[in-house]
């Protein structure tokens, strides 16, 4: 049987269909994996972030990412957990944490999760107060740790007013915390928030997959919408 122009066209259009769905599901899968695999590695007794072969790929891809594609993603997750609607706030918001992936961390991983622990701490808003005086998106309170924001080389203007700079010097003071528990995330955050409760680790997990949700769909570029 002799096959027109068109019935090529119509095949041809059939395969890359079918292919298309095949490569999709093949990255579905192993990002389905990944995110398994992370969320065994948070829960565990250790309760750190393991390195096998699965999750290299991760870092890899962390590292690969350019700061627009990073950007887009952090703007995406603040805006849809903070319900802020302040563009222009948002990107400062965003801007703080793009300056501690280039240039304060060597742990790119250790960022993402402080960023959750924001999201659980203030909704990244800068008006955030507690009852005991913790302030900004950090909720760090100021008249414990200002000698070492003054170290860190942030004015109290500064601390109170700049996202970028509440943001640093909360993260300065978590990562303290977290080295000196040999990076046990579950007791980082303990010490941060001041007592030991499971609830705010277990939200601030949450809030982490969260990110890591959209930080994978951005490297695969699965373009799906927040759910």
């Amino acid at each position: 049987m002799k096959i027109t122009g068109k019935q090529m066209i119509i095949l041809y259009l059939i395969f890359f269909f079918i292919g298309g769905i095949g490569l999709s599901m093949i990255f579905m899968s192993k990002y389905d994996i990944l995110i398994k695999e992370k969320s065994y590695d948070l829960v565990s007794d250790t309760d750190k972030f393991s390195v096998q072969y699965d999750w290299h790929d991760y870092d890899e891809g962390i590292l690969r990412m350019t700061k627009p594609e990073m950007e887009k993603v952090f703007f995406s997750y603040i805006q849809n957990l903070s319900q802020i609607e302040d563009e222009k706030y948002i990107q400062k918001v965003v801007e703080g944490y793009s300056y501690l992936m280039e240039t304060v961390s060597d742990d790119k991983q250790s960022v993402l999760f402080f960023m959750a622990l924001c999201g659980v701490e203030s909704h990244f808003k800068m008006t955030s107060k507690s009852s005991v005086g913790a302030i900004g998106i950090s909720q760090v309170m100021y008249s414990v740790h200002n000698q070492y924001i003054k170290e860190l080389g942030i004015n109290k203007e500064n601390f109170f007013n700049s996202p970028k700079h509440n943001i640093l010097a909360g993260y300065m003071i978590w990562k303290s915390y977290w080295k000196s528990s040999d990076k046990h995330y579950r007791v980082s955050c303990y010490k941060y928030l001041g007592v030991q409760s499971d609830k705010y680790y277990h939200k601030v997990i949450d809030n982490y997959f969260q990110l890591m949700d959209l930080m994978m769909k951005q490297m695969l570029n699965v373009k799906e919408g927040w759910s």
